[in-house]
């Protein structure tokens, strides 16, 4: 068990609870506070989920900025899906390291 703090970038890691098939977790190599800069310096072109991230890593700086990777199989078409996207977690996150990143369900 790792806490979601304690993680390390290049990694791949996975809830110890509640872990769906084909999701799991790497933490960047920027921090949250350069990924916040970079959002700032877009400007008025920020967004959605990316204003979310913003306004949430403002109220609370202690937050640990992850990737979360959600990979598939289309039920219809048989084709493979990746879906990336920017998540804040709670320092205190239990995670376990991964192996080799799953592959698709």
């Amino acid at each position: 068990m790792i806490l979601a703090k304690d993680t390390v970038p290049g990694k791949c890691y996975r809830r110890t609870r509640g872990a769906a098939k084909g999701v799991f977790y790497t933490r960047p190599t920027r921090s949250a506070e350069a990924h916040a800069a970079k959002l700032k310096k877009k400007g008025t072109s920020v967004m959605g989920n990316e204003m979310s991230l913003l306004l949430s890593w403002r109220e609370d700086k202690s937050l640990i900025l992850l990737r979360r990777h959600n990979r598939g199989t289309d039920p219809f078409s048989g084709n493979r899906f990746e879906v990336k996207t920017w998540i804040l977690v709670d320092p205190d996150l239990r995670l376990r390291e991964l192996k080799a990143r799953p592959g698709y369900k």
